[in-house]
Parts: C-alpha cells; structure tokens; sequence
C-alpha cells in the first residue's frame, strides 16, 4: 500500500504555505474538467479508488466555493493545495501510466481531507442547517401537556448537556417553574452545539468564577462563532415551521418561548418577521441579539417580552468585546421603547456573573417575573 513519506510531506507542507490567490483562482477554472476527465475513466473501466478520489475531490470543491462557510485560512490553503495537485502535470506518479496514474492524486486528496476533518464536520453540520425545512423534526417535544400550552426551550451554548443526547435539567427547571405546571407541554430546540469545541471550551474558562483568562486559538474561535450564529439563522425556517404545525394542530394553544444566548438569532431573523405572531410569550436569558431589531420588529410581533440581562456576563462580554467590534447584546443591556410596554427588562446583574448561571436559576427568574 503506498504512502506518502515524511519527505513528501514535509515538501508538501511548504509548498501549500505558499498557496495565493492565483492558484485558487486556476483550480476553480480547471477543477471541473479534471473531475469531468476522471468520471470518463471511470465509466469506460470502472475504479474504485478514482470513484472515492472524485468524492472526497469533490467535497472539497464545495467547501472551496461556499462563500458563507467559514474557513481558516490554512484550511483554504490546503484544499488549495490538494486540488492544485489533482490538476496538475506535475505528479510523484504520472496520470498517464494506466492502472496507477492517479493513486499518488487519491493519497493526497486524503491526506489533505484527513488534515481538515473538522472542517469538513462542520461543512456537514452547516448544510444540514442551511438545508432543514418543515420536514426537520427541530422542536423536539419531551413532555405532552394538555394541549393548551406548549413551553419550548432553546438553550443554546454552554449547556451542560454540551456531548448528551438528553435535556434533564433543562426540562426539569422549567417544569419546577410557574410556566411548567402540571398541564404545559415541553419541548426543547434540538440542536447539538458540539461541533464548535474551541468556542466553547474557552468560554468554559471565561465563565468560571475565577475569572480565568486563558490562552486560546482567537482564529478558531471566531469561526466555530460565526457559524454558531450562521446556523442558527438558517434553522429558522424549519422552527418556524414546525411551529406553524403546532398551531396548525392546535390553533388555541398557548406557545411560550425561552431562549438562550444564540438562540435568539433563530426569531430575531428578518425572514420570518411574519411569523413572530405565532409566539405568545418570550422570555430572552443572556440573548445575543441587537437591541434595534427587538424594539423595532419584534416587540410588535409578540404580546409579552421579558428580557434577562446582565451588564457583567463574563461569557458575553468577552465574545462581543473582542469578536463583535464592542457592540453590546440584549443580554448585558435593556432593550428601550416607547411603543410597547409589555416589553420587560429584567437585569440580574447584581448579583452574577457567569452565564451559565442562567441555567441554574432558572426556576427563579421565571416565576421572578
């Protein structure tokens, strides 16, 4: 079985360090016709390792031209690099020796696919995002109710459920809570954040109660960020419409919405204006929305809003001082307008820090209310 070598690679590792944007540029202009060359082959003398190279090439392509994925600039390189490789004449075996042409092509389109593997999770999780619909199953109902009332949670990061299959404690502060008698229905927004493991272990140090300052990989961290917040707008159509299917089974029943940090970009989404209407009531814990669209759209949307706010969020201030140019989210500062008053403040600021204490007082700041 060939494998690269350590002088391969390291060659390799140079080279792709050297990788601009004029070599993207011809593999996006040569990239098709190579493919297009390789399924000839493969139809006239069928290949299973030149079937598996298209693939994986192909994958990588995708990733290439998603204009809103995002990608570090070293993973670019390198899927720039492995693609160069695949369209060039320059080769450790030549193309045109029949039978195993192409094996040196296959073996470092791997390699460069097994360096970026967590990229080419996150492209996964990014389409299935970008993709769900009304036939994503995304409200996940834990606790039937009567019918009349439907609390659904979205709880967003620094969940302690971060690797579980389950909500417990979720479900379990909410149903302790005034919204959760006996008779409501409970449902979460089930949807993993795992996939995102920089962000959210350096928030795990930010928002401890030794206020700990730890080193971390600021590039990393601001795209497992900006794809958290990609995401969760894009699910807003298959939330929505799973709502519209709550409603549509249930016309009277009563929906309460609680959300948590980036959960809010999935309501707070222009595209969807029309369907705030379908919410009675909003609790926002720590949101990571702007202030302006609340005030402006969706306090005229929804009857009740009460938004949880804390000025010293240890885990908010540090992503929006360093990765939102300083702008404060509604979860460290009120939300101010004159049109609505069922639009409620409510800071919690006094006496916490951590926003993961959302989640542990829960129970409290519902029926504080």
């Amino acid at each position: 079985m060939m494998k690269l070598s350590k002088e391969h690679r390291a060659i390799f590792e140079d080279n792709a360090k050297l990788i601009t944007s004029k070599d993207e540029e011809r593999v996006l202009e040569n990239i098709d016709q190579e493919l297009s060359k390789l399924k000839k082959i493969i139809e006239d003398k069928p290949s299973k390792k030149i079937s598996n190279l298209i693939t994986q090439a192909e994958l990588l392509v995708k990733v290439l031209k998603s204009e809103d994925f995002p990608l570090s600039e070293s993973s670019r390189k390198w899927i720039v690099f492995g693609l160069n490789y695949l369209i060039s004449d320059f080769d450790i075996i030549p193309d045109s020796i029949p039978g195993i042409g192409y094996f040196d092509d296959a073996l470092v389109i791997s390699w460069v696919s097994n360096l970026i593997d967590n990229d080419l999770t996150r492209f996964e999780i990014f389409n299935k995002a970008l993709n769900a619909n009304e036939k994503t199953p995304l409200i996940k109902q834990i606790l039937l109710g009567d019918g009349h009332t439907e609390v659904i949670l979205i709880p967003g990061y620094l969940s302690s459920e971060f690797y579980s299959d389950n909500y417990k404690k979720w479900i379990q502060h909410v149903k302790q809570s005034k919204l959760g008698g006996e008779s409501a229905g409970i449902s979460v927004f089930d949807w993993k954040t795992n996939y995102t493991p920089e962000f959210h272990n350096t928030l795990l140090m930010i928002d401890h109660d030794l206020n700990l300052k730890p080193k971390y990989d600021s590039e990393n961290f601001n795209i497992d960020w900006q794809q958290l917040k990609l995401d969760y707008k894009n699910l807003a159509k298959a939330f929505f419409a799973n709502l519209e299917q709550i409603k549509k089974q249930y016309p009277d029943k009563k929906i309460i919405l609680l959300t948590l940090n980036i959960g809010t970009y999935t309501i707070d989404n222009p595209e969807f204006e029309d369907k705030l209407s379908l919410i009675d009531d909003y609790y926002v814990f720590g949101g990571c929305s702007k202030a302006s669209y609340i005030s402006e759209t969706t306090s005229h949307k929804i009857t009740n809003i009460y938004n949880f706010y804390n000025p010293h969020d240890a885990a908010l201030g540090f992503i929006f001082k360093n990765f939102e140019n300083g702008e404060k989210p509604i979860g460290m500062e009120a939300i101010y307008t004159r049109e609505n008053s069922k639009l409620k403040n409510i800071s919690i600021g006094h006496h916490h820090r951590r926003h993961s204490e959302y989640k542990e007082y829960l129970t409290d700041l519902i029926d504080s209310i």
